[in-house]
Order: structure tokens, then C-alpha cells, then sequence
């Protein structure tokens, strides 16, 4: 979906599963050897052709970025931090390359530039039979206690729900041992009337589940109260209900009774990859 006429794409490494990638970890994260670019992938042979390279925060090692930059000392180079920073860009890699975040107290913190959290237009594989009230899907993150709570009231209350929190070591009705593919948490949203979002303490920006509320035009019950500064928030937040430490869950169930309310295709395309591409200047 990334890739355009102007816009290539390429997998950073060369090995992506098995014991061999295991070793590629080891090699590169754990015992940081020499040689790391034995990894890279085809990319390596053609990296003096590209103007800018982006490279996304999926990356075991920082030492990429000055590889790329010793053999293309003329290109723009970016590193896209997608998630919540763990490890900023150490000072050696920040001089020889642009940090950027869509989160706000990343930026700030870390002295980032910022972006736009993005998605893609998927609408032409939207399915219309939407039996599921409420979905949710993550990993448990410390959100146990709450989650259970939601579920518990919201299947009182009548509500078709489908929660999938991914955790090996608990058992109950949300929780499951599989991994589910992205393209399968696409079809059960295709189906859902609302997405549950969770965010982590200390986070800003917007998240994916966020973005696919707005895309496949769908409620969002969010605790991101950071969403009032959002553009399509200020043009219909009929769609959002915003939750802190209490949720008032009658007004929860009223609001999940309410019918979503459009919103125009001009509100989405600001959240679209090619306007993300296009506010990097390039």
C-alpha cells in the first residue's frame, strides 16, 4: 500500500522468521558484531539511488543509519518512530538524521519532529454486516482489570462483544493464546459498530485503532483524552466516547445505542499516508 511510483519499499532485513532470524538478533541486538549489513536486504545494492530514505523504528540496531549514511552521504535521511519511543536516537545518529514522532510528548521530550499517525484508504474491502458491538484486540499491558470490567458490563447489557487479549499465561473470556494476523483484525472490524482503545500512561498521539474507527467509520471508546485536538474530534464527536479512570458506563451503553454518524472523505484524507508522505517535504 506504501509503495507508489516515486515511493519504494524495501524489508530492512533480509530474513524475517525462523531459527535464522534468531540468530540475526543475537548477532546484531544481543552480542552487537561486526558485519551487521550481511543482514540488510537487496536494498543495500541500490541505496545510492534513493533522495530520502525513511527508515521505521522496527530496527535492531541504530548502526543502519550510519551505514546508509556513509553510502549515500547525500540523501535525506528519517527515522519514523511508529510507536511510543523506548530508546531515542543516541546523539551520534541524531546529528546525521531527522528524528520524527507522531506523538506530541515524544517530541517534545526527545526533540523530535512531528507528524501524523497514518492509515490507508482500504474502504473498497468494507464489509456492511456488522454483528459485533464492541471489539477489541492487544496484549493484557497492565489492562486486565479493566477490560474484564468492560466485558463483564457490556455483555449485561445485552451487547455482542468480541474482546481478544493475547496473553499465553491467562485464561478467561477475553483471553487468548493465538496470533491473529492483521488482515483478519481488519475483517472483524469490517464487522464491528465500535473499537475499544486502551492507550498506555504517558501516551499522546494517535494510535492505529484510532485511525481505523475514522477509515471504516466506526465508534471509538477511547481513554486518549488528548483526541479533543484532532480535527475530525471538533467535527463529530458523536463518534467518540472518551473515558478516564471512572467510566460512566450508562452513558457508555447509551452511547453504543446511538447511531455513527458520517464523516466527510476531505476530515479522513488529513489522516491518509500520502498526506503523511507529503508533510515530510519531500
Amino acid at each position: 500500500n506504501m509503495r507508489t511510483k516515486t515511493v519504494d519499499v524495501r524489508s530492512v532485513y533480509k530474513i524475517e522468521k525462523g531459527i535464522v532470524w534468531y540468530l540475526m538478533i543475537f548477532w546484531i541486538q544481543k552480542f552487537k558484531l561486526p558485519f551487521q549489513f550481511i543482514w540488510y536486504g537487496q536494498w543495500k545494492k541500490n541505496i545510492k539511488s534513493y533522495k530520502t530514505i525513511i527508515i521505521f523504528d522496527r530496527v535492531l540496531s541504530y548502526k543502519i543509519i550510519s551505514y546508509i549514511k556513509k553510502r549515500n552521504p547525500e540523501c535525506r535521511l528519517i527515522f519514523w518512530f511508529w510507536n511510543i519511543v523506548k530508546k531515542p536516537l543516541p546523539e551520534q545518529y541524531s546529528r546525521i538524521c531527522e528524528g520524527w514522532s507522531f506523538d506530541e510528548g515524544d517530541c517534545k521530550k526527545y526533540h523530535l519532529k512531528r507528524n501524523i499517525q497514518f492509515y490507508f484508504d482500504l474502504k473498497t474491502c468494507q464489509d456492511n454486516n456488522e454483528n459485533i458491538d464492541v471489539f477489541f484486540v492487544g496484549k493484557d499491558k497492565g489492562r486486565s482489570d479493566l477490560i474484564n470490567n468492560l466485558y463483564t458490563f457490556l455483555v449485561d447489557q445485552k451487547f455482542h462483544i468480541k474482546f481478544l487479549v493475547v496473553d499465553k499465561h491467562k485464561k478467561g473470556a477475553v483471553y487468548t493464546t493465538t496470533f491473529i494476523s492483521y488482515t483478519e483484525i481488519i475483517k472483524i472490524i469490517q464487522r464491528t459498530k465500535a473499537i475499544l482503545e486502551i492507550v498506555q500512561k504517558g501516551q499522546h498521539g494517535l494510535t492505529v485503532r484510532t485511525l481505523e474507527a475514522l477509515i471504516f467509520d466506526k465508534k471509538l471508546i477511547t481513554n486518549n483524552s488528548n483526541i479533543v485536538k484532532e480535527i475530525f474530534y471538533k467535527y463529530n464527536k458523536h463518534n467518540i466516547f472518551i473515558f478516564d479512570d471512572y467510566i460512566d458506563y450508562v452513558q457508555l451503553a447509551e452511547f453504543l445505542r446511538k447511531p455513527y454518524q458520517p464523516v466527510s472523505d476531505d476530515i479522513k484524507r488529513l489522516y491518509m499516508y500520502e498526506k503523511w508522505i507529503y508533510n515530510f517535504n519531500i
